[in-house]
């Protein structure tokens, strides 16, 4: 049975040394680096990854901590839980495979997905990277034409707060050009789950919502295994 206590101790094998010297250079508030710009966030990101998918899915749940707010990640409390493993759930807006690097090939993963979900009642994302994907899940083939609205739970482990920058069309949107900021965390896969009773914020959805997801399909090119591999 999962164990859905809301702060929990995960088991040691869970838990990731956070005093090794490459995660001290993981740098928030900016795209992941490639290897050339940051090796040592580059080492982290692929370490991270690698660590996660030894694990399955609802073991991550069980030992991911659920007592944190979106807004822990967001602001900058979220230094003091870099690298915890944490559940969250949302609305699955975009989700699409990406290629993974050369570390990530090496390690036998062959597709990484890279998902975009919106806590309930938030209007920012939190970006998520995983190595599977549930029954009943597929990856978007052209997010720019393929609608996607399911709710899903993600354990992952907390990376950083990545910057992307806004798309928006309006040529006189003060938005336009400005980098937006989400919460990234990496883990194994998705689960499914059900829409929550009270959710509400139709007119959110659908007018704030398609312009950051237009963002979002737009600028976000700078994780690793997208385009050239690492």
């Amino acid at each position: 049975a999962l164990n859905l206590s809301l702060h929990a101790d995960p088991p040691e094998r869970m838990v990731v040394d956070k005093d090794r010297a490459s995660f001290g250079r993981i740098e928030d508030e900016k795209p992941v680096a490639s290897e050339a710009i940051n090796p040592d966030e580059f080492a982290a990101y692929n370490e991270i990854l690698t660590f996660a998918n030894q694990f399955s899915s609802a073991d991550l749940q069980s030992a991911a901590r659920r007592d944190l707010a979106f807004k822990d990640l967001f602001h900058p409390i979220r230094k003091d839980y870099r690298l915890d493993l944490v559940y969250f759930e949302g609305r699955l807006q975009r989700l699409r495979s990406v290629g993974p690097t050369r570390p990530l090939r090496e390690a036998g993963m062959t597709t990484l997905y890279e998902g975009w979900m919106f806590p309930k009642g938030e209007p920012n994302p939190i970006a998520f990277l995983c190595t599977e994907l549930p029954e009943g899940l597929s990856a978007q083939k052209d997010v720019a034409k393929e609608k996607l609205d399911r709710w899903v739970g993600f354990a992952g482990y907390s990376f950083k707060l990545i910057v992307y920058e806004s798309a928006e069309v309006q040529p006189n949107d003060p938005m336009r050009g400005k980098p937006r900021r989400a919460p990234l965390l990496m883990g194994k896969a998705p689960t499914l789950i059900g829409k929550p009773p009270d959710e509400t914020g139709a007119m959110w959805h659908n007018t704030f919502l398609p312009i950051v997801l237009a963002a979002i399909g737009c600028r976000l090119t700078r994780i690793p295994g997208r385009g050239r591999p690492g």
